[in-house]
């Protein structure tokens, strides 16, 4: 995980974008990146354990997006629905095989984060191809998500006991 990403932890009233805003403002100054950053109108406050894990999964998606693909601009999107809140983080660059083992040690941290919170990790990725890795939240109101295509990191990433090698 990038330390930095830690320093915009949203610790006072400003939320989950202005924190994200931060992040992608830092990254795109200090990378001379393009990045795009869309959110919600309205977006609601979030849980604070929510918030942190969508921060650090947001700050590593994009610092790994722009120190892997050379394509611009990465995106960054926020966004709520009836059902669900997501983070998206996609690029146009290389791409990679999500069913790598060093691919897949690279999110477990995040995953775990993200899992623990009480979401899920869906990659859309192949080599050539760029790639989109997505955080999925249910919102309290709503249903549990599912019927979206991509391979969930969760599957891939069963734990330290996955037979993985850890490169």
């Amino acid at each position: 995980m990038h330390a930095h990403a830690l320093s915009f932890l949203p610790a006072d009233s400003r939320g989950l974008p202005a924190a994200l805003a931060e992040v992608v403002k830092h990254a795109a100054l200090t990378r001379g990146t393009h990045v795009v950053f869309d959110v919600s109108a309205g977006f609601p406050k979030l849980s604070e354990k929510v918030e942190t894990a969508l921060l650090h999964f947001g700050a590593e998606a994009l610092f790994n997006a722009m120190q892997h693909a050379a394509h611009e601009p990465i995106y960054v999107e926020l966004e709520q629905g009836p059902f669900e809140v997501r983070l998206a983080i996609s690029d146009d660059g290389p791409g990679f095989d999500p069913n790598d083992c060093g691919v897949a040690q690279n999110l477990r941290k995040v995953v775990e984060e993200i899992r623990a919170a009480g979401g899920d990790i869906i990659v859309h990725a192949a080599p050539g191809f760029g790639a989109t890795l997505v955080a999925v939240f249910g919102r309290p109101q709503g249903v549990p998500v599912s019927g979206r295509s991509g391979t969930a990191a969760n599957d891939l990433i069963s734990g330290p006991d996955s037979g993985r090698r850890d490169d």
